[in-house]
């Protein structure tokens, strides 16, 4: 990374590394690095660097940003059995703990389609049609939501 600007090596043993954009347009800028040693061919860059992500693990995460035809206002609640979206008063958790995907809290018992994807704390795809209404919750003084019908 150089100046927030990321490059790759064009084959295995080559010196020149060019920028990770060179693939997606026309951007001409690379590095040459022989022996340890930093060389600037051309560091001018026609488009604005990438934005990071830093993870737990201290690794460099390009975090891309879809926009969305609509945007859509959601809130993270804790229920009972861990964390929840919530959007338009429906619940969505997480496929697994791993997952960016999000299903309707009532995936299991009434197979509803709606789902979300998550990037960090970004929305990035949803499908919002549900096939039920939404559930009734009571939030305790702890701001816990418990769910009742």
């Amino acid at each position: 990374m150089v100046d927030d600007y990321t490059f790759y090596k064009t084959n295995k043993n080559s010196k020149v590394w060019v920028c990770s954009r060179k693939t997606r347009g026309d951007c001409s800028a690379r590095i040459k690095i022989d022996r340890g040693r930093f060389f600037p061919c051309c560091l001018d860059h026609n488009h604005e660097p990438p934005k990071f992500h830093i993870t737990e693990e201290g690794q460099y995460v390009i975090r891309r940003t879809k926009r969305l035809s609509k945007r859509i206002e959601y809130k993270l609640i804790h229920g009972k059995s861990g964390p929840l979206i919530m959007i338009h008063g429906y619940t969505f958790n997480k496929i697994n703990k791993n997952s960016k995907v999000w299903v309707c809290s009532r995936k299991r018992r009434g197979d509803c389609p709606a789902r979300i994807k998550m990037d960090h704390d970004l929305l990035v795809s949803y499908y919002l049609y549900h096939n039920h209404e939404p559930p009734n919750y009571f939030i305790t003084k702890e701001g816990q939501y418990i769910k009742f019908n």
